[in-house]
């Protein structure tokens, strides 16, 4: 039997070993995670009887298959009030020194009221700079002045993108924001589920340990061991 060892219990970690598990039975995963928690990014907190995201998460109806994907662990519809995701209507705003901004930034006289005639001057003339002469993109702070501005960056989503990265943009990878940020689709309504987004994460991992996949936490992967391409070991 093939053994496969999937590094991160993120989505895509617990998604591809979940496939590979549910394609065939001729595989053993093993499913390695530094933290001690699964969900990556994606999941949910328990913090003094309150559960809290890292980040805003939401499940888009856009697409059909991932919909179909989705409702095998956490159906839209059913009688379980518990596990499963309800519908709810977008609202996006900004917190911004007592103010709730609309998201995505509408330049109208409630945010000149909000934010000031001079501040909203400086967006309106950095969004028009980063349009005009584009930085060169080595970085995730790059990646996002280049699409709002400076100012916009640096007064509505800096400090939220720091604390959901755990550290500075200016450490990270422009190909992130082309992962996370040109994928994004506006939708009115999402999915969301009842226990937060990292409930989804849980039940694909309890399915994954139903067919058999070992999930470790705390493991985390110093090296592997190639042998002619082919993975010989893990260093754990």
């Amino acid at each position: 039997m093939k053994k496969v060892i999937v590094i991160g219990a993120g989505p895509a970690g617990l998604t591809a070993a979940y496939e590979i598990l549910n394609r065939t039975d001729s595989c053993q995963v093993l499913v390695l995670e530094e933290k001690n928690q699964i969900g990556g990014l994606a999941k949910t907190v328990d913090f003094q009887d309150y559960r809290m995201d890292l980040g805003g998460h939401r499940f888009l109806m856009v697409n059909e298959k991932v919909l179909d994907w989705w409702n095998q662990f956490l159906p839209s519809r059913g009688v379980n009030y518990i596990k499963r995701m309800f519908q709810r209507k977008q609202k996006l705003k900004l917190y911004y020194k007592g103010n709730y901004v609309s998201h995505p930034i509408l330049f109208d006289r409630k945010f000149r009221n909000q934010v000031g005639s001079f501040r909203t001057l400086k967006c309106i003339c950095g969004l028009i700079k980063s349009k005009i002469k584009k930085r060169k993109e080595h970085t995730l702070e790059d990646y996002y002045m280049n699409r709002f501005g400076q100012t916009i960056y640096q007064t509505f989503l800096q400090d939220y993108m720091e604390k959901c990265w755990g550290e500075s943009l200016r450490n990270l990878s422009c190909e992130q924001g082309t992962m996370h940020g040109e994928n994004r689709v506006q939708t009115e309504y999402f999915l969301y589920p009842k226990l937060g987004a990292g409930q989804m994460w849980q039940e694909v991992a309890e399915k994954i340990k139903k067919r058999g996949g070992i999930i470790e936490l705390g493991a985390m992967v110093d090296s592997l061991v190639l042998d002619n391409n082919m993975l010989k070991k893990s260093v754990i």
